[in-house]
């Protein structure tokens, strides 16, 4: 996770991390899903009044988000 600014907004910015010990095509593969997974998640909860960060960008192929920051307390502090 890196904070920073994506298109005048505070980003934040998580990238899933490729792990060296899956073959190649199988780590690609769950990236890609988890990232979408995540992505369709936090829109879903959105339409359904859950005040979640607003999805920037996303790109499954490299499993990278990119979301709004929300100030506040970290809970896993």
């Amino acid at each position: 996770m890196a904070e920073g600014e994506f298109l005048g907004y505070r980003a934040v910015f998580k990238l899933r991390l490729r792990k060296p010990y899956r073959a190649p095509e199988l780590d690609q593969q769950i990236v890609s899903r988890r990232t979408v997974a995540e992505v369709r998640n936090l829109l879903l909860l959105r339409e359904h009044g859950v005040r979640v960060p607003v999805v920037l960008f996303a790109d499954p192929l490299e499993g990278l988000v990119v979301m709004e920051k929300v100030e506040g307390v970290v809970l896993r502090d």
